[in-house]
């Protein structure tokens, strides 16, 4: 039988491992088995229109979730609403997914997403 030496890979790793990195085994002669990392191509910009009309949607709702939770007058109500339910377990969760939905319906009234 022939001996098999574990070698444990990440000793050897050099640079960054992220979910979609592929580790490549290389075999060199002068300092036994290579690991190489290979790191995809960073993420090309979104230029779909429609996922830009849906990242605005996004941005705005979060800013109006930061606006109403800040608001003291808000706050308050908002707390009574979000007590009375039991889907979101967050009063963030809750007041974004109402600020959400608002902007969401007046930006498919005026029709700047289907």
């Amino acid at each position: 039988m022939a001996k098999v030496s574990y070698e444990f890979p990440v000793n050897h790793l050099k640079g960054k491992v992220g979910m979609k990195s592929k580790v490549v085994f290389a075999r060199r002669k002068d300092t036994g088995t290579q690991y190489t990392i290979l790191q995809p191509d960073e993420y090309a910009p979104v230029t779909d229109p429609t996922l830009l009309a849906y990242q605005v949607v996004f941005k705005e709702a979060s800013a109006e979730t930061r606006q109403a939770l800040n608001d003291p007058a808000q706050l308050i109500s908002l707390q009574e609403e979000w007590a009375n339910q039991r889907k979101y377990k967050t009063l963030y969760g809750y007041v974004f997914s109402v600020k959400h939905a608002e902007i969401k319906a007046q930006k498919k009234a005026d029709g700047l997403i289907a």
